[in-house]
């Protein structure tokens, strides 16, 4: 007993697995506070030198594997949570963006959005739209990797499921305005 106290007071490490999961919670916590979110690029390394971004990576591809039930404790589970996790960032960005279209929907009642509209917050929402109108269509829908379910939820908001046509129809058609001005 003795040597378990001695070896307590220069911080022995017991188990190597909560120390590592308490050493990344704590630096998740940290940059929780400085920033109000999870959102950590892969390649996030803390000011101590803790590869955090590489860390959640590691986390979330455990988790994608082994589901995550199996691959955290529910008390972990729990944590994670109320840090406001992101356990797909490719998720999480189509509902910011689409948050924004429902947003543009609300006050302008289309999506008719110019290419280069950003919204306020800084979302480029108009080249979004932009490139999923380009890629969709009935024939190659599977090119864009929207769900059914979020395609459904944007023809909700007036998303139209066609192409728009290539720069050159455009510039015919702005070639045919210019010459009959010039018959005038």
């Amino acid at each position: 007993e003795e040597k378990v106290r001695k070896l307590n007071e220069i911080s022995m490490i017991w188990d190597v697995r909560d120390h590592g999961w308490n050493e990344a919670l704590t630096e998740m916590q940290a940059y929780y506070k400085e920033h109000g979110n999870l959102d950590i690029r892969a390649r996030y390394e803390t000011a101590d030198g803790f590869k955090l971004g590489r860390w959640i990576c590691n986390l979330r591809t455990k988790v994608k594997t082994k589901g995550l039930d199996q691959a955290l404790t529910k008390e972990q589970q729990e944590q994670l949570a109320a840090l406001g996790m992101i356990w797909d960032r490719n998720t999480e960005k189509w509902e910011e963006y689409f948050e924004a279209a429902q947003e543009y929907y609300r006050q302008h009642g289309n999506l008719d959005v110019m290419a280069k509209y950003v919204t306020e917050e800084g979302l480029p929402l108009g080249r979004w739209l932009s490139d999923i109108s380009n890629k969709v269509s009935d024939e190659n829908l599977r090119r864009v990797s929207l769900t059914d379910e979020q395609l459904e939820r944007l023809k909700s908001i007036g998303f139209k499921q066609e192409k728009q046509p290539d720069s050159g129809m455009r510039n015919m058609s702005w070639q045919r305005i210019i010459t009959k001005y010039m018959e005038i």
